[in-house]
């Protein structure tokens, strides 16, 4: 008895396992990689939309749903209307939650961006009532993606690929935009793309979760997304998020390409306000110099000043070495030229 006991122990933790690995890839295959703070928000309200979708389940198959959610039979002695009302409660709240969620996924990229005050004050009426729809969504988006991650995992297996993830932000308004830089800034340097749409297993989830929300998480899914296949890989565009896959080699020039290269575009790099202001001056000073609207001594200048600003900020680290990235890059065209690279990809 006590051998079953330890093996029912260890397969229960070993299925907890399996579930939460397909979990993580099919949140990452709907949003990507997004800034940590929003990325901790959206992982809770969609493991919350799932949880939903077991308690509406419950409502009618009560000892079924808690099997589900607990992988314990629920006691001979517990009512089943008891676990009814329990879960018709969990029906109604969760959508609140994920509605309130959705206030800061709209309000910013960071918790230091967010004014919870205000959004409650003002705003979380019109943010419960999507909170029903987002969570009938992505309950729903969801499950499909939990089919296809795996196969999505081991396709990259069996290719051998490696996946590397530079994150930005795109604005929907400027997605084609971006789309055409970063193919001219690879295409540039010699490596030939061509603009792909998703394959239809990937278009459908996401057409789906469009359809239903009414676009109000076009920040981080975007319902058209483009690949752009190269030789023995591709680079995936994502709202926050630029995924490159492919063989070793290959996949490490193009990650070198896009950071040495890809910047003062219509992405931001980072996501806090404050970065964001920074990157602007420093887009805007770099234009000016592509353009010859400076001479070199006041773009030095300007330079070291903007330094001295982004020295005063409190950023994290991953935003402060990025922005100190592109404030070097700016110093080297400011005393080399723009390459040109960068002068044909903008």
């Amino acid at each position: 008895m006590a051998i079953v006991q330890a093996l029912l122990a260890w397969l229960t933790q070993s299925l907890g396992r399996v579930l939460n690995s397909t979990f993580s890839w099919a949140t990452f295959l709907l949003f990507g990689k997004v800034p940590q703070d929003k990325q901790i928000i959206l992982s809770i309200v969609s493991l919350m939309s799932l949880v939903w979708l077991l308690v509406v389940i419950g409502i009618a198959f009560p000892k079924f749903a808690v099997f589900l959610l607990t992988f314990i039979p629920l006691p001979a002695f517990i009512n089943d209307n008891w676990i009814r009302w329990i879960m018709l409660g969990l029906t109604l709240l969760i959508p609140t939650i994920n509605g309130l969620a959705l206030s800061f996924i709209h309000g910013g990229n960071s918790f230091s961006d967010f004014d919870w005050r205000k959004t409650i004050s003002t705003n979380w009426k019109t943010n419960v009532s999507k909170g029903w729809r987002l969570t009938i969504a992505l309950a729903l988006t969801l499950l499909f993606m939990i089919v296809i991650a795996p196969f999505t995992k081991l396709a990259e297996l069996i290719k051998r690929w490696k996946s590397e993830h530079i994150p930005v932000v795109i604005e929907s308004e400027y997605y084609n935009d971006v789309t055409r830089q970063l193919q001219l800034t690879l295409g540039v340097a010699g490596i030939r793309t061509a603009a792909k749409t998703q394959n239809i297993f990937m278009r459908l989830p996401i057409k789906l979760f469009g359809m239903l929300t009414g676009g109000m998480l076009k920040t981080v899914v975007a319902e058209n997304l483009t690949k752009l296949v190269f030789e023995n890989g591709e680079l995936e565009i994502r709202p926050s998020d630029l995924i490159v896959r492919g063989e070793k080699e290959i996949a490490n020039k193009v990650v070198s390409l896009i950071i040495s290269n890809f910047g003062f575009g219509q992405a931001y790099l980072t996501w806090s306000k404050e970065a964001n202001s920074i990157e602007d001056k420093l887009r805007q000073l770099w234009l000016q110099l592509k353009d010859k609207q400076l001479p070199k001594d006041g773009a030095l200048a300007r330079s070291s000043a903007l330094l001295k600003e982004l020295q005063l900020q409190n950023l994290d680290k991953e935003e402060w070495t990025t922005l100190y990235r592109l404030w070097l890059k700016l110093r080297l065209d400011i005393w080399e030229g723009v390459s040109k690279i960068e002068r044909k990809a903008s």
